[in-house]
């Protein structure tokens, strides 16, 4: 696998993390380290969904609240580094 994409993907995982430990925070949820795997499952899927209602929002030119709220910023460098894959991945498809 390509050293850059391979980089990007690591970068992703991280940021995911870095989102869901934000989330579970707000939430009142334990640590990620000391979650319990199928809360922790739940968390995932929960996270998961608030990034595709998230940039669902942002196409539809629906976002509301504060845009520069913690998540928001999290969600925006996620998609970001996500669209940075896609297009790795594009070029290397030509």
């Amino acid at each position: 696998m390509d050293e850059k994409l391979l980089k990007l993907r690591q970068q992703l995982h991280t940021k995911t993390m870095e989102i869901e430990a934000f989330v579970a925070k707000q939430e009142g949820m334990s640590d990620l380290k000391d979650m319990d795997p199928a809360v922790y499952q739940r968390l995932r899927s929960h996270v998961e969904k608030l990034l595709e209602e998230w940039e669902e929002a942002v196409h539809e030119g629906t976002l509301s609240g504060d845009e520069e709220s913690p998540f928001i910023k999290l969600a925006r460098e996620h998609i970001e580094i996500q669209q940075q894959i896609a297009d790795l991945q594009d070029h290397k498809n030509r």
